[in-house]
């Protein structure tokens, strides 16, 4: 993959994590839909070394809290 395919990959990424963080902070904690959004986060944090990256940059921006699993 070159590095203008990474790039893109990030972005998209990055704003399907943007949308997810947004969705999860406009759902009641404890719902069905609160936590079937904090699953795919976690999925993604687990199984993407760039999507844990870009996680990791919302939780140091105190924008996202996702429980340890």
């Amino acid at each position: 993959m070159n590095d203008n395919a990474i790039n893109v990959e990030a972005v998209e990424l990055e704003a399907v994590i943007r949308e997810l963080v947004y969705r999860l902070n406009k759902t009641r904690e404890g719902s069905a839909a609160h936590r079937m959004i904090e699953l795919q986060l976690i999925g993604i944090r687990q199984g993407s070394e760039l999507g844990g990256l870009i996680i990791e940059e919302f939780a140091m921006r105190a924008e996202l809290a996702l429980p340890v699993r």
